[in-house]
């Protein structure tokens, strides 16, 4: 997952981003992914919610400090996700 792609997608903590899945998106395990870059620090406490009208959104984050993916399928209301983390070291995670 280290090597997907988040060309134009960068994530800030406290930010709201608006994404779009598309036939270019890569796929894996059957599934359209998009990753999108979240530069945090050491302690940052990051709260992602994916929503979604016209699929059953599952959520990924991957970076430093992070031995395995945190992820969440249906954490949210209907079939959203919903993650909250502290983050355990500086650096560029992918959600």
């Amino acid at each position: 997952m280290n090597n997907l792609s988040t060309d134009g997608r960068p994530l800030e903590v406290g930010e709201n981003a608006r994404g779009t899945l598309t036939a270019e998106d890569p796929v894996i395990d059957g599934k359209l992914v998009q990753a999108w870059a979240l530069e945090a620090r050491a302690g940052d406490s990051v709260r992602i919610d994916m929503t979604s009208d016209d699929s059953d959104s599952c959520l990924f984050i991957t970076g430093p400090g992070l031995d395995e993916p945190v992820t969440d399928d249906n954490g949210g209301e209907g079939l959203n996700s919903h993650l909250e983390i502290s983050l355990p070291a500086n650096g560029v995670y992918l959600v």
